[in-house]
């Protein structure tokens, strides 16, 4: 039967000690490795792809006097609405046959 003593526990918490402190660093290292040569590279490709894109989206939902997807919803929403208007008029003042 063996038995553990003082010295024993104590040197395994040592080992432990140095175990935990080598974890950590490496730890350290591969957050640096992982954010230096994936996560920045990353960002910056996705940054590049989705860039022109948003700013495509932005000039077609910004008025800009005529071209734009937002100009044309605002013709066709003034279009509607004086056509509204012209047929409660006309509804107004030609009643129907009674």
């Amino acid at each position: 039967m063996t038995t553990i003593d003082l010295r024993d526990l104590g040197g395994a918490l040592i080992y432990l000690g140095y175990l935990a402190g080598a974890l950590a660093a490496i730890g350290v290292v591969m957050r640096y490795v992982v954010l230096r040569w994936v996560v920045l590279p990353l960002k910056t490709w996705l940054r590049e792809q989705i860039k022109p894109r948003l700013d495509d989206v932005h000039a077609e939902v910004t008025p800009n006097h005529g071209s734009s997807l937002k100009d044309a919803v605002t013709r066709i929403e003034q279009q509607q609405h004086e056509l509204a208007q012209r047929l409660t008029d006309h509804l107004t003042n030609h009643p129907g046959r009674t």
